[in-house]
């Protein structure tokens, strides 16, 4: 899975549904390295950027909640309940991607 910023100059994606540890990495500049931010034994299942582009949202939907990470990676990450819906800039219901045209 992967995410554009809001501004669509960073990119997020997950390592999800591959062998553990299941990671999520930050890249801030085409030309830099990606950053790890999380990694974690279970599966991921979608994963949005904030409006502001400072956090970013993961569904644990196994453990029955969201987490909630900061994109600079210096605080901890926040765990919320799953309470059924999603937040309302997470995982729009008909998005896609253009490629080539």
């Amino acid at each position: 899975m992967f995410a554009w910023s809001p501004r669509g100059h960073r990119l997020a994606w997950t390592t999800s549904g591959f062998p553990t540890p299941h990671e999520l990495f930050v890249l801030d500049d085409p030309n830099g390295e990606p950053r790890v931010l999380l990694a974690a034994e279970r599966h991921f299942d979608r994963i949005a950027w904030s409006p502001d582009g400072r956090r970013l949202l993961l569904d644990d939907e196994n453990a029955g909640r969201w987490l909630l990470i900061p994109a600079a990676g210096r605080k901890r990450v926040e765990k919320r309940a799953r309470l059924g819906g999603r937040p309302y800039w997470c995982c729009p219901v008909n998005a896609y991607a253009t490629f080539n045209g």
